[in-house]
């Protein structure tokens, strides 16, 4: 039986959702061939190491390159430094 690889865009439903998993928010998502190429925000600094190793882990991700920043619990922006 051959396993079907999932589309990019099927990909990026799961990566988003893993994202968001983690209590985080996806401000820029790419997929093409597997790779991924995100940006996005976390509440708390383990929260980048975990959404960091669940995407890898998503069905059909080859490569992850993740740029994550902070929220600031009062503003909801992120933090700087």
């Amino acid at each position: 039986m051959n396993a079907i690889s999932p589309t990019d865009d099927e990909i990026r439903r799961r990566v988003v959702d893993r994202v968001i998993d983690v209590g985080g928010e996806v401000l820029d998502v790419k997929v093409a061939h597997g790779a991924v190429r995100l940006r996005g925000r976390v509440g708390e600094p383990g929260e980048m190491a975990l959404a960091g190793k669940l995407l890898r882990q998503v069905d059909g991700v080859d490569s992850v390159v993740a740029q994550f920043t902070l929220l600031d619990e009062v503003s909801k922006e992120p933090t700087r430094g």
